[in-house]
């Protein structure tokens, strides 16, 4: 096929599949990352490069939020036509990659990889553009580094290009830290074996991911996981959770059906053998694979790619989204290209251009719609399964930002049933009961929200009006006074002690 009509077909089927999330609004941290964020409302970016103000060291995708936030601020097009733009980027930078590796009809590969449906929650979700972004670099580094193995002029500047390039996509998104590993097979890939000159020869990049590795743990454990945030002890639980892990998505990678923004956080039995199966099975097909290497050819290789570049998200680590489930869609944007060397080895061409092809554009154009606005995405994620508490939890804010309070309502009671630790829904809870004048049960959740630590000056100044409303003066004066405490200028607690006072003479 001639290059430009590949180019042509990718972009405009791209452009197709995605247009409806174009029109998209912030969903999620979308408000939090881009309009929100100190380090994008400052009036430079010296908090971005040298603070550790940040949930993470990344400047460079901080960066651009600054950017984009300077000139854009609240409307959203422009967001996505530039995330949209380095996923088609990477689409390019991707056959460049798989012509060189002589894999079979790289621009076909290329093309599943732009419409492919597990890459929309990336795509389509603004803030993903880090995903996008970090992912440009990393395919950059690969293809550099490949030019540079099969350049035989030393030094060649293709290696410090990818060693640069790498740099660059630290600076955006810490996760891809595991581009040494990748680099090393495809060193194993092209010489059959690995010397200790190979490890010479990437000990600079491994020196970097070292380095960002460890700033990247630090951060988490420092920075991103709020104090609600369950850690994941115990080395049982994490090796059981590989398998899960890995076997589910390439469940979702294979089959890209009923997807979910958010999946449900699976209950591992540590009791229950089974719960290792998935860990154990996973442990014994790479040993397969290592065995028969030589006979499978690029079903290792490709099998070996998908998971290393799965390590970060594999559950070795805790990550702040752990707290919603242990496994989203961007995930898998570095890991299909691996998949893609597996389904070019075995798959028949005209099968992936008359079947996958197709198929892969409608899910892909029909899941785009749901990332328009809040109550869109986290809609259908309660269809998909009701008893996710943080689908409930944003779809009752927005229903609350929009003034329907009795549907929010209704979202809060299912947030405090499946997550009785939610502190922030309890106390929306505790207004709407005592609005509707059921003290009792307003105090509860009023007393939860305190157990939690959630909004305590505005808690303790609700309390001392809902006393004030049923004539306990004395518990009002007591806890508008705490309220005093912990903020002293907060003027609402301040009339009430007043009005507490004035009403107990």
């Amino acid at each position: 096929m001639s290059r430009y009509l590949w180019v042509a077909i990718t972009i405009i089927l791209t452009l197709v599949c995605y247009w409806p999330a174009l029109h998209g609004t912030f969903i999620f941290d979308d408000n939090g990352y881009r309009l929100d964020h100190p380090l994008n409302t400052a009036a430079d970016l010296y908090r971005v490069w040298f603070t550790t103000n940040g949930l993470e060291y990344w400047p460079i995708f901080y960066t651009l939020l600054w950017f984009e936030r300077h000139i854009w601020d609240t409307v959203t097009w422009p967001y996505h036509v530039i995330t949209l733009t380095f996923h088609l980027a990477n689409c390019f930078v991707l056959f460049r990659i798989l012509s060189l590796l002589k894999t079979p009809w790289p621009w076909l590969l290329a093309l599943i990889f732009a419409i492919h449906p597990i890459n929309v929650e990336a795509v389509a979700w603004m803030i993903q553009v880090k995903t996008t972004l970090s992912g440009f670099f990393f395919f950059l580094a690969i293809l550099f580094f490949i030019k540079f193995l099969l350049d035989e002029t030393k030094p060649n500047k293709n290696y410090y290009a990818a060693l640069s390039v790498f740099f660059l996509a630290l600076l955006t998104k810490v996760t891809v830290v595991i581009l040494p590993l990748v680099l090393l097979l495809i060193i194993l890939w092209r010489n059959q074996k690995i010397s200790k000159d190979d490890f010479k020869l990437l000990a600079p990049f491994f020196l970097l991911s070292l380095v960002f590795g460890i700033l990247g743990v630090w951060y988490q454990n420092n920075r991103a996981m709020g104090p609600e945030f369950v850690i994941y002890s115990g080395f049982m639980e994490r090796f059981a959770r590989i398998g899960w892990i890995v076997w589910f998505s390439l469940i979702k990678a294979v089959v890209p059906i009923n997807l979910s923004f958010v999946y449900p956080l699976w209950k591992i039995n540590l009791q229950n053998f089974f719960s290792y199966t998935p860990t154990l099975f996973l442990f014994f097909t790479i040993w397969l694979l290592r065995r028969f290497r030589k006979n499978l050819g690029t079903l290792f290789y490709g099998f070996s790619y998908y998971l290393i570049t799965l390590i970060p998200f594999s559950g070795i680590f805790d990550i702040t989204y752990m707290k919603y489930s242990l496994f989203a869609d961007h995930y898998l944007y570095l890991s299909l290209p691996g998949l893609f060397l597996v389904l070019g080895a075995v798959t028949d061409k005209k099968i992936a251009v008359f079947l996958l092809v197709p198929i892969f554009c409608f899910l892909t154009w029909q899941l785009t719609p749901l990332y328009e606005n809040e109550e869109a995405i986290w809609g259908s994620v309660i269809r998909h399964d009701s008893n996710i508490w943080v689908a409930h939890s944003n779809i009752a804010a927005e229903l609350d930002r929009q003034g329907r309070f009795e549907e929010a309502f209704e979202h809060h009671k299912e947030v405090v049933r499946i997550n009785p630790d939610n502190g922030i829904s309890h106390y929306d809870l505790g207004i709407n009961y005592q609005e509707r004048k059921e003290w009792d049960k307003a105090l509860y959740h009023y007393s939860m929200a305190l157990k939690l630590h959630t909004h305590e000056v505005a808690t303790y100044t609700n309390l001392g009006t809902l006393y004030n409303q049923v004539g306990q003066w004395d518990l009002a004066i007591e806890n508008f006074k705490k309220a005093l405490e912990i903020q002293p200028d907060f003027a609402n607690a301040q009339m009430g002690l007043q009005q507490s006072l004035k009403n107990k003479k």
